[in-house]
């Protein structure tokens, strides 16, 4: 049988994330959670212009983390 899952225990840490375009700026957000070398888990935002830009800029963002 299967274990439920409590309202607190999420799946993470797999580089799934959020996008979002801001029409107004004209740029991409993306918005992921990483794991810290301690343990915890942050919240880290990006933005530029174009997604590939974006998606560069997350992945060194989160190796520093």
């Amino acid at each position: 049988m299967a274990k439920k899952k409590e309202p607190l225990e999420k799946h993470r840490g797999h580089g799934e994330g959020s996008w979002e375009y801001n029409e107004s700026t004209e740029k991409w957000r993306f918005r992921t959670s990483v794991k810290t070398l301690d343990g915890t888990i942050k919240r880290v935002s990006v933005t530029a212009a174009t997604k590939g830009e974006c998606r560069e800029m997350a992945k060194l963002k989160s190796e520093l983390v």
